[in-house]
């Protein structure tokens, strides 16, 4: 008896999607997916612009203002679940809400519409930048030719062989 093995270059490699509608949360950091890696972290945020957010400040102080406006409720919630800033690779700062991390971090940025109201009051979002909330793999590169920001969510890519095909 014989048993027919199917090339590995014939079965597409998904990747994961570098942005995820903020309605489309991630599953756990983890989680096996079929054709692809397990669900890598992403971060629920909002891209801003580096001067908009800092000025002239210095990340550190511009943070430490950002958990003094973030409040006492903040002890309910834990690690993975204060607002903090990103500085990536591209030119936009992540104002983060939270990660994939843990299932108490996820279920609360999911189900939990406080955490988000109390993320934007602490970050300080302009209506502007409200767009820009979505969920982003992290960590946060820079790809030739992408805006992250104006970008669509993407919804991720397969590829074989190095060509991207549209899901």
């Amino acid at each position: 008896m014989s048993l027919s093995a199917t090339p590995e270059s014939s079965v597409p490699f998904t990747s994961p999607p570098r942005t995820r509608a903020l309605d489309d949360p991630p599953p756990l950091r983890g989680t096996p997916q079929p054709n692809g890696p397990p669900t890598p972290i992403y971060a629920l945020a909002w891209a801003c612009e580096r001067m908009e957010i800092l000025g002239t400040r210095d990340k550190q102080d511009v943070e430490r203002e950002i958990m003094s406006n973030w409040g006492p409720e903040n002890g309910k919630y834990g690690y993975g679940l204060s607002p903090h800033l990103n500085l990536a690779e591209d030119e936009y700062i992540y104002a983060i809400v939270g990660y994939n991390i843990t299932r108490k971090c996820l279920d609360l940025a999911v189900h939990d519409p406080n955490v988000v109201i109390m993320a934007r009051n602490a970050l300080k979002i302009q209506e502007k930048d409200e767009y820009t909330l979505k969920w982003y793999r992290f960590p946060i590169k820079e790809v030739e030719g992408v805006d992250n920001r104006a970008n669509p969510v993407d919804q991720g890519r397969t590829t074989s062989r190095g060509k991207m095909t549209s899901s």
